[in-house]
C-alpha cells in the first residue's frame, strides 16, 4: 500500500488501490484465530476504519466483476496518504543534507562507510516498512545486561547457545502467561487457562517483572487532582484547598467575561490534564485557527467535579525560523503577558520547547551539587543560568508528537532546507578534491614502501656490517632435508 501511495501518486493525490489487491490482502477468521487475534478487536477496528469484513469476500468479488469498486477505492483516499507523501519528500531532503555535510567534513568516509550508503535508501525503507521509529534498535542496547545475566550459570563452552536457550525459555514463559497461543504435542493451538490470564491481568508486580505495560485508559479533558498536603507534625493529610475565582491565575485571563458562571464556583488545583493525543500535560492549544501555543500555568476543577479548566500563558509562533537553529521560535505578543482560560477538552498535545539561550546570552555560570540516588556526593558541577527572557525554540527534532507538530505548524517552518542547491556541482567539487588528496596519500604510501624496501635490501647485502650469515647443509641421502642455521657475523 505504501508503494502505491509513494510511487504511483499523481500531483500529490494517492491512487486507487486495485480491487484485486485489496481482496488478496484479506485473511479469514480461521487464520486470525490461529494467530491469536481476538474477534472483537478485529470487528471494532473494521467498524472504526470502515473496512469490509473478510466474510464478505464473495460479495466483494461479485462487485468487482460488476464494476462496483466504490467501497474498495475509498479506503485509499485519506488525508494520511497526503501527509505520507510530503513526509517522504522531506526525508529525501534531510538525507541529502546529512550526506552533503558529511562529505564536506570528510569525503573519504562517504565511499568507505556503508551506513552513509544505507541513508540513500531510507525513503525506500519507509515506503516498504513504514516509519523508521518502528524499526529502531537503539532501545535494545539496554538488553546487554540481560545477556550477561543469562551467561552466569553457563559453562562458557558454548556461550552464545546457552544465552539463546535461556532467552528462548524466558520469552516462551512470557508468551504463555500473557495469553499467547502455542501448538501442543498434537498440533492443536491452545493458550493458558482463563484463571492464569485473569491473575496476570490483576497482578501489577508480575506485569512489571514481565515488561507488561498496562493500557492506561485516558479520556480527553480528564484531569487528576493535585495531591493533598501533609501536616509536618501529625503526618496526616490536610483537607483539599478550595480556591475562589480571584485566587486562581485564571482571574487575569482576557476571555473570562464570556464565562461568568466560572466566577461563581470554587476550584481545586490539578496535577495534569489529558490532551487529545493522550499526553499528560502538566506545566509546560484551543481549537482555533491557527491553534494557540502556551505554557500551562494552572489546572482547575470545580469542587463538584463537573468542570475542568486550563489556564494558559499564551505565546506566539514567529513567522520566521530561528537565525541559528533553523527551528520555529515562540515569543510574547508585543512583549506582553496574555492569560487565556480554556476547557480541558481543548488541549491538543504537548511539545518540547527550549529556552533561546543564544538570544538571551545565557552563560554557564551556576553550580550545583551532584547527586546519586538523591544523595549529594560532594561533587560540584556547572550549570547554565538562564536569563529572564521569555523566548523559546520549538524542538522540531524531537520524536514525541512530531507528526502532530508538523501538521499544526506552517509548512515553511518545518520543511527541510537543502544544504546545497546544486548537488551535482557540490559533489563534483568534493570528488575532485578527494581524488587529489587520495593521489597524494597513495604517492606518500608508495614512497614510504619503497624506502622501507630499499632499507631492507641494503641491510641484507652488508654481511660484515652486522648482517646475518645463512648456511644451508644437506643431511642424508635421497631423502635429504635442509637445515638452516643463522648467526651474527
Amino acid at each position: 500500500m505504501f508503494h502505491l501511495l509513494i510511487d504511483h501518486s499523481v500531483d500529490g493525490k494517492p491512487p486507487k488501490i486495485p480491487a484485486q489487491l485489496m481482496v488478496d490482502m484479506f485473511i479469514t477468521k480461521k487464520e486470525e484465530m490461529d494467530m491469536g487475534v481476538q474477534a472483537e478487536m478485529t470487528k471494532k477496528w473494521r467498524e472504526e476504519n470502515t473496512i469490509p469484513d473478510s466474510d464478505g469476500l464473495a460479495i466483494m468479488v461479485e462487485d468487482m466483476d460488476s464494476g462496483k469498486r466504490a467501497v474498495l477505492s475509498s479506503i485509499s483516499h485519506t488525508p494520511t496518504a497526503v501527509i505520507i507523501i510530503s513526509a517522504i519528500s522531506d526525508v529525501r531532503v534531510a538525507v541529502a543534507n546529512v550526506l552533503d555535510i558529511a562529505a564536506v567534513i570528510d569525503p573519504s568516509k562517504i565511499i568507505a562507510k556503508i551506513k552513509y550508503h544505507l541513508l540513500a535508501h531510507v525513503h525506500e525503507d519507509i515506503t516498504r516498512f513504514g516509519p523508521l521509529v518502528g524499526v529502531a534498535t537503539e532501545i535494545f542496547e539496554s538488553f546487554n545486561a540481560v545477556f550477561r545475566s543469562c551467561s552466569i550459570l553457563s559453562n562458557h563452552l558454548a556461550l552464545s547457545r546457552d544465552i539463546a536457550h535461556q532467552l528462548a525459555e524466558q520469552e516462551s514463559v512470557k508468551h504463555y502467561l500473557c495469553g499467547g497461543w502455542w501448538a501442543d504435542s498434537d498440533g492443536v493451538w491452545t493458550q493458558a487457562s482463563q484463571d492464569v490470564r485473569q491473575y496476570m491481568s490483576s497482578n501489577s508486580l508480575l506485569q512489571t517483572l514481565l515488561g507488561w505495560t498496562p493500557d492506561e485508559k485516558l479520556s480527553l479533558g480528564s484531569v487528576k487532582l493535585a495531591p493533598c498536603k501533609v501536616d509536618s507534625k501529625s503526618k496526616r493529610r490536610l483537607p483539599r484547598v478550595r480556591l475562589n475565582w480571584p485566587q486562581t491565575s485564571a482571574n487575569t485571563a482576557f476571555n473570562v467575561n464570556a464565562k461568568t458562571e466560572w466566577k461563581e464556583l470554587q476550584w481545586h488545583q490539578c496535577k495534569y490534564v489529558v490532551a487529545s493525543s493522550k499526553d499528560k500535560c502538566i506545566d509546560t492549544q484551543d481549537r482555533r485557527t491557527p491553534p494557540i501555543t502556551g505554557q500551562i500555568l494552572e489546572i482547575l476543577q470545580d469542587v463538584s467535579g463537573k468542570s475542568s479548566l486550563v489556564v494558559l500563558d499564551v505565546f506566539q509562533v514567529s513567522a520566521a525560523r530561528h537565525e541559528v537553529y533553523g527551528m520555529p521560535s515562540l515569543s510574547r505578543r508585543f512583549n506582553e503577558k496574555h492569560i487565556l482560560v480554556i476547557l480541558s477538552t481543548d488541549i491538543l498535545f504537548e511539545c518540547n520547547v527550549q529556552h533561546d539561550c543564544h538570544l538571551a546570552k545565557c552563560t554557564v555560570s551556576g553550580q550545583r551539587q551532584s547527586t546519586q540516588e538523591r544523595i549529594e556526593v560532594g561533587i560540584t558541577e556547572q550549570i547554565v543560568v538562564h536569563e529572564s527572557m521569555d523566548r523559546f525554540i520549538i524542538n522540531t527534532h524531537a520524536f514525541h508528537n512530531a507528526h502532530l507538530l508538523r501538521a499544526i505548524l506552517p509548512r515553511e517552518l518545518v520543511q527541510p532546507i537543502p544544504f546545497a542547491t546544486d548537488r551535482r556541482t557540490h559533489h563534483d567539487d568534493l570528488a575532485t578534491a578527494l581524488r587529489e588528496s587520495q593521489s597524494i596519500k597513495r604517492a606518500a604510501t608508495a614512497a614510504k614502501a619503497a624506502g622501507k624496501k630499499l632499507a631492507n635490501e641494503s641491510g641484507n647485502v652488508g654481511g660484515a656490517t652486522g648482517g646475518y650469515l645463512c648456511q644451508e647443509t644437506e643431511v642424508g641421502g635421497s631423502g635429504s632435508r635442509r637445515r638452516r642455521s643463522r648467526g651474527n657475523v
